[in-house]
């Protein structure tokens, strides 16, 4: 009865956890120091398509996020764009369970910091990959992991 219980609640444990991460590319570092407390968020044209739930989705954890450690204004500019979108299958990784790619989603944007004066500061990309997860995993989970790792770019480099 305990060998049932203990499979089941580790089985539970398992669908319950998310299945992806989230890497941060930098492709211009920032050779200017540059510290401020005030930080504003714009979308740029992006080079692929992306359903508009998901890009409004995006938008507002970033903005959420990074005015957890900055106030609204427009000193830094933080400006993204998807540049790779692939929502994969949800219902390939639910049968998958997590193991190979099998229905993985992934998602790459890019990130420019600009001063007040628009001179670029950094150029940076946020990789993010949804592999499994409870009934597959949500593609929301790739995108909450890609607003973890901006805002720790941003907070590292930029924050006063």
């Amino acid at each position: 009865m305990k060998r049932g219980l203990f499979f089941c609640l580790v089985t539970a444990s398992i669908m319950l956890a998310g299945c992806g991460s989230a890497r941060n590319i930098v492709t211009e570092p920032t050779t200017t120091i540059y510290k401020t407390d005030v930080i504003e968020v714009t979308k740029a044209n992006s080079t692929v398509q992306v359903p508009d739930e998901f890009v409004a989705y995006f938008d507002k954890r970033l903005r959420s996020e990074v005015h957890k450690s900055f106030a609204n204004g427009n000193k830094l500019r933080l400006e993204y764009r998807f540049i790779s979108f692939d929502e994969g299958s949800r219902f390939k990784r639910y049968m998958g369970g997590g193991i190979g790619n099998w229905g993985q989603g992934t998602l790459l944007i890019q990130a420019d910091f600009y001063d007040e004066n628009g001179n670029k500061l950094s150029s940076m990309q946020t990789d993010a990959v949804i592999s499994g997860g409870f009934f597959g995993g949500s593609f929301e989970s790739a995108i909450d992991l890609a607003v973890e790792k901006m805002t720790e770019y941003a907070i590292a480099n930029f924050k006063g």
